[in-house]
């Protein structure tokens, strides 16, 4: 598989109209993975997909991403479609002109997928979880209710802010909102 580097300067190389058709994929374990560009082709034009966008430490930036089963390929391979398949697992899939016509611009294109890019929240990565988690408190406290040992609790109500404030609530489901919060309000009640 390229490099993380390798993969975003293909990306950014969009100056013809071809170019701007094209999506790379790339095989990654049990998945066909695109990023950037690719990512914004099959979003917009293939299929509503869940996009990542992670900072990429190595790059300094984010990268929107999204990925999908090699089996459901053919299902988010548009009619038409041009599909080249390549030695490494990789796989570049040119869209028909019927998607993205002749006549379009393609500075209008770039500025449509920069548009695109500043409005994906950032996605927390795992690294970026255990670095926001180690400003709590490994020390157990009881809470006085149920009995139960509780450990990591925040050490201040300012840890508790901070938390609510990196939660991404837009990325979670109703449950999974309920349960954060059912969290926070447990440990705002060990600490007053």
């Amino acid at each position: 598989m390229a490099q993380m580097k390798e993969i975003m300067e293909t990306e950014k190389q969009r100056g013809t109209l071809e170019l701007c058709r094209t999506a790379h994929l790339y095989r990654e374990g049990n998945f066909m993975r695109a990023y950037g560009w690719s990512a914004w082709l099959f979003v917009k034009h293939v299929n509503d997909f869940k996009v990542t966008n992670r900072v990429i430490k190595a790059l300094g930036e984010a990268v929107p991403m999204i990925g999908f089963p090699p089996a459901s390929m053919e299902k988010f391979t548009p009619q038409d479609a041009q599909v080249n398949l390549h030695q490494d697992g990789s796989m570049s899939v040119v869209l028909p002109s019927e998607v993205i016509p002749e006549s379009t611009d393609l500075a209008a294109l770039a500025a449509e997928y920069e548009e695109w890019c500043k409005t994906l929240p950032i996605t927390e990565s795992k690294a970026s979880k255990k670095e926001r988690e180690s400003s709590f408190d490994d020390d157990p406290i009881t809470d006085t209710n149920t009995n139960a040992i509780t450990k990591k609790q925040p050490i201040t109500l300012t840890g508790i802010m901070q938390r609510i404030l990196a939660y991404p609530l837009e990325q979670k489901s109703p449950m999974e909102c309920m349960t954060f919060l059912s969290e926070i309000k447990k440990q705002i009640s060990a600490i007053i």
